[in-house]
């Protein structure tokens, strides 16, 4: 009987970590990143970052920033950061509620494949959750995740 409670307890607590720890390289790498570029770490309450792209379509970004920020116009209890390379990309409204940090090189691109924009939303200093915003979900994600 004790071995069946030692193997039920071991795999809940297995599968809680293995799910806890779907982002894990990610999470590595965005932490190694954040470090090394801006001496910044993923904070531990909930927190989005905003990836622009390079080879993004611009006026998909633009309609997608402008939604974000339409979103979280009242919302100053979201954290949220955009890392881009081009800080002109950034309406001036939008400014006043993201932190930008600035990446000539962008970085980031090398951690993830990015089309557009993507959005890591973090939790506990861990990424909890990546999503693309492409035109076909942008409404879609905006709405789930603003």
């Amino acid at each position: 009987m004790k071995n069946k409670i030692f193997l039920f307890v071991f795999f809940i607590s297995f599968f809680s970590q293995s799910c806890n720890d779907r982002y894990r390289n990610e999470t590595i790498s965005f932490q190694n990143y954040l470090s090394n570029t801006f001496k910044q770490k993923i904070p531990e309450v909930e927190h989005i970052y905003l990836l622009v792209s390079r080879f993004g379509c611009p006026n998909c970004i633009d309609q997608a920033l402008i939604k974000i920020s339409e979103k979280t116009v009242n919302k100053q209890e979201i954290g949220i950061t955009i890392v881009t390379y081009d800080t002109t990309l950034v309406s001036k409204t939008f400014i006043k509620r993201a932190k930008i940090l600035f990446d000539n090189n962008a970085e980031y691109e090398t951690i993830l494949p990015i089309a557009n924009l993507a959005l890591i939303k973090t939790e506990r200093g861990k990424i909890s959750k990546i999503k693309i915003l492409n035109l076909d979900e942008m409404e879609k994600i905006i709405g789930e995740e603003f």
